[in-house]
């Protein structure tokens, strides 16, 4: 390949990810911050590329007011099309690894860091195997939800092997997550690291005014708060069930769930209907993080029941508004909250300890306030951005 200088003498810090940075969800909360941190720093140029199907070529747009490049990273592994797949990852093999390496040398990037990856993220293995980018990579894992799919065969299984092998660190948001990783390879055990989201402690005093105000029927009332998206795993069908056991005791609370469109949003809508509560949940599908700093405010209680979460960095946001939160005990949920101090915890899929709980703090306004006061403590003291993103840094040493 032609030799190509770069047009800046600061290092790069390239940032990948599966969607822009306007997308609902703490993944796109993590890397926005961290960009943020970064600049602040000034020692490395954030760069963020998002891996987009759509785009053969590097297009580029700015979105939050942070420029965003978008490009096709493809796969070298699919298991449902192995054969198909395969043939098109070498066909467009030079192509498009000319056009990454150009891009690298371009920005002078010496630092790759991926984020909620498959296995698309070999091909940037392929760039340190091949020599054509001699920085380091650095994996990001917020959940193991691709790296355990049952669908995984031998052969993926030894990809995944060979991706963290040829990675220089594997960064995971829990120490529950960091043990899930580890199984991927024991012998890369030493090169993963448990770092802890951090949550922006101005975040009440910057979303405030640009928050979406409250639907004027809920204005006045007491509710239950929950912010996750709408899928299987972060279990709104069991808040449901614990809801409806205690609702006719609490005829002025109600439930509003706010979360992106997943999977499990219709059998959510239909449990509702249900249990005849249409007029006691509110559902607010795709609401932009920005608008829902007045839920937080104005939320009694914050609920989250999930059966996988890897961090739960919507708990750190209820923390900044001082809301008490019953949560499952489980991934990285226990290790960021302590039981009865700083959250109330339940083990998962218990519907009848979240019926519990949830009656309990209704009942005693001063233990909600105990809480939510403890929770805010922890939260200032222990969960800034800044700490995130110099343990970050200091991985890379």
């Amino acid at each position: 390949m032609p030799q190509l200088k770069s047009r800046v003498s600061k290092p790069g810090y390239l940032f990948i990810v599966p969607w822009s940075l306007d997308s609902i969800g703490g993944v796109s909360q993590v890397v926005e911050n961290l960009i943020l941190q970064m600049k602040k720093d000034n020692i490395y140029n954030p760069i963020l590329m998002i891996n987009s199907w759509d785009d053969v070529i590097i297009r580029k747009e700015k979105i939050k007011n942070i420029d965003h490049f978008f490009f096709r990273i493809r796969s070298i592994y699919n298991n449902k099309r192995p054969i198909r797949n395969l043939l098109g990852f070498f066909l467009f093999f030079f192509s498009e690894f000319y056009t990454l390496h150009r891009f690298l040398k371009v920005h002078n990037i010496s630092v790759i860091n991926i984020h909620y990856f498959g296995l698309n993220a070999l091909t940037l293995s392929l760039l340190k195997i091949f020599k054509l980018f001699k920085g380091k990579l650095l994996l990001s894992f917020h959940g193991k939800y691709h790296f355990t799919s049952p669908e995984n065969g031998v052969v993926a299984k030894q990809l995944w092997k060979l991706l963290l092998r040829t990675s220089d660190r594997a960064v995971t948001c829990s120490e529950a997550l960091k043990n899930e990783v580890a199984g991927i390879d024991e012998k890369s055990i030493e090169k993963i690291v448990a770092i802890h989201n951090g949550i922006d402690t101005s975040f009440l005093e910057n979303e405030r005014n640009k928050s979406r105000p409250l639907d004027q029927k809920l204005e006045g009332r007491k509710f239950i708060l929950n912010v996750a998206a709408f899928d299987h795993r972060k279990g709104q069908d069991i808040l449901l069930e614990a809801f409806v056991k205690i609702e006719s005791l609490f005829p002025e609370v109600d439930l509003v769930m706010i979360g992106s469109p997943e999977a499990a949003l219709n059998p959510i809508k239909n449990l509702i209907q249900d249990f005849g509560l249409e007029y006691r949940v509110w559902l607010y599908e795709g609401l932009p993080h920005n608008q829902i700093a007045a839920f937080y405010e104005n939320a009694t209680i914050f609920a989250l029941p999930s059966r996988i979460e890897p961090f739960g960095i919507v708990i750190l946001e209820a923390g900044i508004f001082g809301l008490p939160v019953v949560a499952s005990r489980v991934g990285g949920i226990s290790e960021i909250v302590f039981h009865n101090q700083t959250a109330i915890l339940c083990e998962s899929e218990d519907c009848d300890c979240f019926a519990h709980e949830l009656m309990y703090l209704l009942e005693r306004p001063d233990e909600r306030e105990r809480l939510g006061k403890n929770l805010k403590v922890h939260v200032m003291e222990n969960f800034s951005w800044d700490r995130a993103y110099r343990k970050y840094i200091k991985c890379l040493k």
